[in-house]
């Protein structure tokens, strides 16, 4: 399957560890010497502009599935990101920047 970058920014990004959706991809990390990306960046926000404070880091090995629909991410279920940290209770644990 080919896919633009603007196709995977509308697409929700589903942790298939809980099922809970995390929100949508805003920015990308790629390694330039090897031409990878490394890494995606999710907000909660449809179209939001990267705000490191919003905004969550996933690697790229972390996701499982890209579909028509959705990404599908496997963090850890104690992963919880900072904007939903408040509303679902969970302990938070801040190690270099973000919330894991």
């Amino acid at each position: 399957m080919l896919i633009n970058t603007s196709d995977l920014r509308e697409k929700d990004v589903i942790n298939t560890c809980g099922g809970r959706r995390i929100g949508y991809i805003c920015d990308y990390q790629i390694d330039t010497d090897c031409g990878k990306i490394c890494a995606v960046y999710v907000t909660e926000q449809l179209f939001g502009v990267f705000s490191g404070r919003n905004a969550v880091r996933i690697p790229w090995e972390k996701i499982v599935c890209i579909g028509e629909d959705a990404v599908l991410v496997e963090m850890p279920e104690n992963f919880c990101c900072e904007p939903c940290a408040e509303k679902c209770g969970r302990e938070k644990r801040r190690k270099g920047g973000w919330l894991f």
